[in-house]
């Protein structure tokens, strides 16, 4: 999941993803991309660290123990997806 396709409004991009606590787009980590047995997985695995503060974020893809590319507001890149 990513904010490439954000909405800008006001020269700021907004996030696609709504964060369900507040009711506004989440901002933190800007993509996050994981890799698993079934999308349902990958995809809540991936949506649960985007909800989160960067650092929490990046946690909890640790604790999943899954392969995940995750690219933050600075651009730096975390994660150890590999392709085959």
């Amino acid at each position: 999941m990513n904010d490439a396709d954000g909405v800008p409004v006001g020269g700021k991009r907004y996030s696609q993803l709504v964060d369900p606590r507040i009711g506004w787009p989440v901002e933190g980590l800007l993509s996050v991309s994981v890799a698993a047995a079934q999308a349902i997985v990958a995809g809540s695995v991936a949506s649960i660290a985007l909800l989160n503060q960067p650092a929490d974020g990046l946690d909890w893809l640790e604790q999943c123990a899954v392969p995940y590319l995750a690219i933050d507001e600075k651009l730096n890149c975390h994660g150890h997806l590999k392709f085959q």
